[in-house]
């Protein structure tokens, strides 16, 4: 990461620069990286560090880096909210939701687990009721193994060696080992698959909402496995992956590039 040279600005400015900057890095640098690349003095850096966690901005991570923490988190979960935002990605959601025939959403992390933020629902009398605020596990879940496998190798390892790994249903994988190698390939292939690991009976894939410069949640679908396969939703990728992006350019317009 090149080191950022700014002119000193203004306190606010800093809190914005720094928010933009962990908002693309969470958790990935530890407060004094920070302060260097954005081309903060030490002194100023901690003074500035500590009242954002003072007011609920910031928060280290159990690895010791900086992390947004809840207030933050709470008040881009109310920007997100937006009724015009909201307008637009319920149109992808919707329109991919048709050309699919099953249930797509938008899930985010929490916590030790991914929250559903958004979804439309099929129409199908037999459907997997997940509702919108629902929690999913982040090891036996598509998304949630996708938003695991954007993480350094020592958070994947801390995550899964110690937080621990639940079973819900016999296709859960319980061996730390295979889920680490299984999130190699998710990095690498770029999506994730839940083939009845979390519910069973019900299969899904998800996508991440990004591009080159930042981040927004993660896309799923997910159908009862005796209606469409994880195959079958793998044949929708393409479709999957272009709703994504389309989102992507809803939120951020000026970096979906």
């Amino acid at each position: 990461m090149t080191e950022v040279k700014r002119d000193r600005g203004s306190t606010i400015q800093r809190i914005l620069e720094t928010t933009e900057f962990i908002s693309q890095n969470d958790g990935l640098y530890e407060a004094d990286k920070v302060a260097k690349i954005l081309g903060y003095p030490p002194a100023s850096a901690q003074k500035l560090f500590a009242d954002m966690k003072l007011a609920g901005f910031l928060q280290e991570s159990i690895l010791g880096r900086l992390t947004l923490a809840k207030e933050f988190r709470d008040l881009s979960e109310a920007t997100l909210k937006h009724q015009n935002f909201k307008n637009e990605r319920m149109r992808e959601l919707n329109a991919l939701s048709e050309t699919i025939g099953e249930t797509c959403g938008i899930s985010l992390p929490s916590g030790v687990n991914m929250i559903y933020f958004e979804r439309s629902q099929s129409n199908w009398p037999i459907q997997i009721h997940l509702p919108q605020g629902a929690h999913v596990p982040m090891t036996a879940s598509a998304s949630g193994k996708l938003y695991l496998s954007s993480l350094p190798v020592s958070a994947q390892k801390l995550f899964l060696y110690n937080i621990g790994i639940e079973r819900f249903t016999r296709n859960t994988e319980m061996d730390s080992k295979k889920l680490m190698a299984e999130l190699v390939t998710i990095k690498s292939q770029g999506f994730a698959v839940d083939n009845e690991e979390f519910i069973e009976g019900m299969c899904s894939i998800a996508v991440p909402i990004k591009n080159n410069t930042a981040a927004f949640g993660y896309l799923f679908c997910h159908a009862p496995a005796f209606r469409t396969s994880h195959e079958e939703l793998l044949s929708f990728l393409p479709d999957i992956k272009l709703t994504a992006d389309k989102i992507m350019s809803v939120m951020l317009p000026d970096l979906s590039s």
